[in-house]
């Protein structure tokens, strides 16, 4: 018998509260006699008496700081709490079963179901507590012995209730003699109320049983019958049915262009990607890795994209800004984890460093405008506890000087047209489950049934653009329809906008483990607050990333957004309305680039 917990206790009386037991599982036996009487052939209604040992384990494991004795360091240490029930029970069952065919292998196959009342006749517990990790922890027990284990307390388990449960399942019956069978059972057991009186304790099983099965019958008397000869059968008719065709599948649809579509145009105001401006290098390495892109002919859009992906252009970026900015100049700091991971030390971090500085040169970079230092570690290092801090320490740092490394506030003039596609579908006669896909220009979707649908569309235009074409498109199974409109921009509604904020979004970045703003940052929020009409409100998203506890990062996150109030404040006064919050969309921690980004403030206005 498999034994099943369900539960929601930390203690009862005589054991000890260390945390809320929710499941526990267990192996048990049972055995018992069972009587039946048959009625009307296939049911059969009976009562039995078993013994059921329904004992079983529950563990939890909590984890608690706790300081090592030999390097004086302060770890976790994950305890698992077991507490070990030994319950057994007196059951009475009645019970109906149905025969659901009569010759399942040579004997009938029955479906059972019934009810149970269990009167518990053994009720024990013993309650230990051993370490999981580290596994160099140990117990001090009394005496100055040392164990990895140890008892918690033992005892009889008091309040056990009279358990009223359902049970159902199937019997196979194999004959072996006759009336006589040998049966196999796998029945499911489930208590309706709690093991004991005042805890959240209730059991369930699963019964894997064999029996023996004798049958009584009432002795019958062989009458002989007549032989009876039939009489021949006419011959059947052969009727021929004519299979009805099949209804063709159909398909149509109509769409309209809603009559408040319109154009905006106006001002907006951007903000560039965030630019990491390092590049990380594999361990023991000093090759650039193939995940950067080295070409000089990249088109990079600067203002929409994934912030975490846009690193990989870091090096055509930087050429860009040194092209734009002829007094510029460039510092690389070649950095590695350490000798104790990277052996070649100062030596791998000036190779590190000359490849990033051959990869510039070969996007257009002067020579003479970049020199480059060999470091230990970087100039502001990872915490190298942690494989990630490790990792990110791998890397070069790209100084820029005279030249700003990102402009992150932009006045640019935009026009964008919305509106809405009105579409009615009509389609049938296809398979089960078919859907149609339904496109509006580039945006694609799925329906799975006939309907009048809104579908809203958004495109920003170019400035010589007179006309804006919308196609819709409906396939199904292979069917394909399409229909087109053509927007005349010069008919429709228009909406002038002095300056848009909706899509701006801007993102400063932070030393490791820091809450101060760097010179940088203080430039782009004074380039900031300038351009902002008065009586605009700064949104401040403050963040950091997984490297630490999660109760340190929340305090720098709250930090870095605190500090950057109190410039802007200092800077703009009272005309500016600010805002504070900490990030929960955060960038994906599974890259050191996204780790940096994540080592920041969001700026958003509206």
């Amino acid at each position: 018998m498999s034994n099943h917990y369900t539960s929601d206790y930390s203690s009862f009386q005589g054991s000890v509260d260390c945390g809320i037991f929710t499941h526990g599982k267990g192996l048990g036996w049972t055995g018992g006699l069972f009587v039946e009487k048959d009625f009307g052939g296939s049911i059969q209604l009976g009562l039995g008496a078993f013994y059921a040992d329904r004992s079983g384990v529950s563990t939890l494991n909590n984890t608690y700081q706790s300081r090592d004795q030999n390097t004086g360091r302060t770890t976790f240490v994950t305890l698992e709490n077991r507490m070990d029930a030994v319950v057994s029970y007196l059951e009475f069952s009645p019970e109906a079963r149905i025969v659901l065919t009569p010759k399942f292998i040579n004997g009938p196959l029955r479906f059972l179901t019934g009810i149970r009342v269990g009167i518990p006749i053994g009720s024990d517990f013993n309650q230990s507590e051993s370490i999981v990790s580290p596994a160099n922890a140990t117990f001090v027990n009394a005496g100055g012995i040392r164990t990895t284990s140890r008892p918690m307390a033992s005892g009889n388990i008091n309040d056990m209730t009279t358990q009223f449960g359902i049970s159902a399942g199937l019997e196979n019956m194999l004959k072996i003699g006759n009336h006589n069978f040998l049966t196999q059972q796998i029945v499911f057991d489930y208590n309706l109320n709690n093991m004991i009186s005042n805890v959240d304790w209730k059991a369930l099983a699963v019964r894997f049983e064999l029996g023996l099965r004798f049958s009584f019958q009432k002795k019958v008397e062989k009458v002989e019958i007549p032989e009876i000869k039939p009489e021949p059968e006419p011959e059947p008719e052969i009727a021929v049915i004519e299979e009805a065709p099949k209804p063709l599948p159909y398909l149509n649809f109509e769409s309209a262009v809603s009559s408040d579509t319109k154009l905006e145009t106006g001002n907006e105001l951007l903000a560039t990607l965030p630019l990491v401006n390092c590049i990380f290098f594999d361990e023991n390495s000093s090759d650039i890795p193939k995940y950067y892109n080295l070409s000089s002919q990249s088109v990079i859009d600067m203002y929409k994209g994934d912030a975490v992906n846009y690193h990989k252009n870091i090096l055509p970026v930087i050429a860009k800004i040194v092209k734009e900015n002829p007094n510029s100049r460039i510092m690389l700091e070649g950095a590695t984890s350490g000798k104790q991971n990277e052996p070649k030390g100062l030596e791998l971090s000036k190779a590190r460093a000359e490849a990033v500085k051959n990869a510039l040169i070969d996007l257009g970079v002067p020579e003479q405008v970049i020199s480059f230092r060999a470091l230990q570690s970087p100039r502001y290092p990872s915490n190298q506890q942690y494989p990630e801090g490790i990792e990110e320490n791998r890397r070069v740092d790209i100084i820029v000087t005279n030249a700003p490394l990102q402009e992150y506030v932009s006045l640019q003039n935009y026009a964008e047209i919305s509106g809405v596609v009105g579409l009615n579908l009509d389609f049938g006669n296809y398979p089960p489950e078919t859907k149609a896909m339904v496109g509006v220009n580039d945006t694609k979707l799925t329906y799975d049934k006939p309907g009048k649908y809104r579908i809203p569309f958004r495109k920003r235009l170019s400035d010589d653009v007179e006309e804006f074409g919308i196609l819709t498109s409906i396939n199904v199974e292979g069917n394909e329809l399409k229909e087109a409109h053509n927007i005349k921009l010069n008919e429709i509604e228009k909406e002038v906008v002095e300056l848009s904020l909706k899509n701006f979004e801007a993102l400063l970045r932070f030393n490791y483990n820091s809450s101060d703003l760097t010179d940088e940052n203080k430039t782009l929020l004074r380039q900031l607050v300038e351009k902002l009409p008065d009586g605009s409100t700064i949104l401040i998203i403050g963040s950091a990333d997984m490297l630490g506890t999660a109760e340190h990062n929340q305090q720098l996150a709250g930090d870095r957004a605190r500090k950057t109030e109190n410039f802007i404040k200092g800077i703009a006064g009272s005309r500016i309305n600010i805002e504070t919050t900490t990030n929960l969309d955060k960038f994906s921690d599974a890259t050191s680039q996204g780790r940096f980004l994540n080592r920041s403030i969001k700026i958003r206005v509206k």
